[in-house]
């Protein structure tokens, strides 16, 4: 991801914010750009990983849609990293109508291999 995508994505992440929570975007700008430069560095430290998510089921619909396969034997779902990084900044970026961030659900445990 090059600095042009993060600027781009921290434009969006303040945008969102202040829809949601009033004000101007730029007002948002500062933690968003933060918010962006995080999850650009999670991605690329994740891109040859692999993850298993153990006691995902709450979100087994998104991790099925980012290509993931439930694992029988570890009752686990796997997922590589660059959607786990997605996952994430679904989640943390995910603000729901009363202005909260959408949790992420605290139960799932991550194991990255």
């Amino acid at each position: 991801m090059n600095t042009k995508q993060i600027m781009i994505k921290a434009w969006k992440i303040a945008k969102k914010a202040a829809q949601y929570r009033g004000g101007k975007a730029s007002e948002y700008f500062a933690i968003a750009l933060a918010d962006a430069w995080h999850y650009a560095k999670l991605a690329a430290k994740l891109a040859n990983k692999t993850v298993r998510l153990h006691n995902a089921f709450a979100v087994k619909e998104l991790v099925k849609s980012k290509g993931g396969r439930f694992e029988a034997t570890t009752k686990a779902w796997v997922i590589t990293g660059a959607a786990y990084a997605q996952l994430v900044e679904f989640f943390e970026t995910s603000i729901d109508k009363s202005g909260g961030a959408a949790a992420w659900n605290s139960s799932v445990q991550v194991e990255i291999a």
